[in-house]
């Protein structure tokens, strides 16, 4: 299935919707059973097994659920940023108590999600820009999934400190914030970290191997000891079918007054 994804490129497989138009481009296409998503550029927003099209197939987003080793029983998901609906088919699947609410700033995705990549219509989906929900969103989230990302850039909200603060405002008291990031260049990656400690003082850093990715997980509240990580990854292991407790050797503990690096 690695293999599969890994040749995914523009340029591959059959076409089945292509839109361009003012500079944007979204386009979908499909190479044996493996279904995907991009924007133009070589970046894959998301990519789906039609054989087992609850599957993550892509590195960072089960990654990314390492957030759930820092909270307990969570209830209710916030994802911004819907791109062919990854999660959403993962967690109907995988935990379908858990509530997921999915933000995505552009209408178009959203039903190319529907009629592509099976996001049920049921699916609690608002078109919204991400900063323009969580400044007035008035639920409470044990998770937020943030996975901004398109031409080749992650848009301006995620380096503003205002931001971080609506997020941390709509987490519950044990709440965590998982962020996909895309960053090379070294002051960029500081200034996003200065803008999210303005909010968490705890922040746990996680580079996806073999890929660009960094995973950045935003605690509210004191890391828990590692033991209870581990506890908590061998509960979650025949729920997820991924073993999680592999990324914590991997864990960068940011930790101390929020502001600072």
């Amino acid at each position: 299935m690695e293999d599969s994804v890994g040749q995914l490129t523009p340029f591959v497989g059959k076409p089945l919707f292509t839109y361009g138009s003012n500079g944007r481009c979204i386009e979908i296409r499909q190479l044996n059973h493996i279904r995907w998503m991009h924007f133009g550029d070589k970046a894959v927003q998301g990519c789906m097994s039609l054989d087992s099209p609850h599957q993550l197939l892509l590195a960072y987003p089960q990654a990314m659920l390492v957030s759930f080793l820092f909270v307990d029983n969570p209830q209710r998901l916030l994802n911004l940023g819907l791109g062919c609906g990854s999660f959403e088919r993962f967690f109907q699947t995988k935990l379908p108590s858990l509530q997921v609410d999915s933000v995505d700033y552009s209408e178009q995705v959203i039903e190319l999600a529907k009629r592509y990549f099976q996001v049920a219509e049921t699916n609690s989906l608002t078109c919204e820009a991400a900063e323009d929900f969580v400044a007035v969103s008035q639920p409470s989230y044990d998770v937020i999934f943030c996975d901004l990302y398109a031409n080749s850039a992650h848009p301006d909200c995620m380096f503003e400190a205002h931001f971080y603060g609506n997020c941390y405002e709509r987490l519950s008291e044990h709440g965590v914030m998982a962020i996909n990031l895309v960053l090379t260049d070294e002051q960029d990656m500081l200034a996003l970290l200065q803008a999210v400690r303005k909010s968490f003082s705890t922040l746990v850093l996680m580079a996806v191997p073999d890929h660009t990715n960094t995973i950045v997980v935003a605690i509210k509240q004191p890391l828990a000891q590692e033991q209870v990580l581990v506890s908590r990854a061998q509960k979650l292991q025949p729920v997820f079918d991924l073993d999680l407790s592999l990324y914590i050797g991997q864990f960068k503990v940011l930790a101390g007054a929020s502001g600072a690096i």
